[in-house]
């Protein structure tokens, strides 16, 4: 982008808002935390996960720690400095993971999206054969654990990390 100049304009329109602010720059102060808690959960040992994050084994609601097909590792974690519970899914690192993926055949996908206040939308597509199997899975699993967590914590937010 150096050698080419400022190229602001070819990647804003006039409706684009600047981010600025002390507001803006916590955010991706906790964006680049994140990032690197998935970057622990993805990539090292379990043990260097929780450590990185500060967590302790009773902060962790529920773990699925071996992948099988259409089936990822993932584990969600209450973290209190953040007032969130975070639901980390591991990427294609094992063969299973790898074979959830290859299977691309695409098939109709449709889902409902709740809006507060406003009742809901039906998003209708298509998507990856694979990954919708796998996300009803891990939504099958988690759900019913991220309900419990936010009936004893209603303040917390959920966020999903993958």
């Amino acid at each position: 982008m150096r050698l080419q100049g400022n190229l602001q304009h070819e990647y804003t329109s006039g409706n684009c808002v600047p981010l600025e602010g002390p507001g803006v720059r916590q955010e991706l102060i906790a964006l680049l935390i994140y990032l690197r808690l998935c970057m622990f959960f993805s990539k090292e040992h379990y043990e260097v996960f929780l450590e990185f994050g500060g967590y302790e084994q009773n902060d962790i609601l529920i773990r699925k720690s071996k992948a099988k097909l259409m089936k990822p590792t993932f584990t969600v974690v209450r973290d209190e400095s953040t007032r969130c519970f975070l639901l980390f899914i591991q990427g294609a690192i094992s063969v299973k993971d790898r074979l959830t993926a290859a299977t691309a055949a695409e098939v109709p996908f449709h889902h409902v999206v709740s809006q507060e206040g406003r009742g809901s939308c039906i998003v209708v597509g298509h998507a990856h054969c694979g990954m919708v199997a796998a996300a009803r899975w891990v939504a099958d699993q988690a759900i019913p654990c991220l309900s419990r967590a936010v009936e004893r914590f209603p303040d917390y937010k959920i966020k999903l990390l993958a």
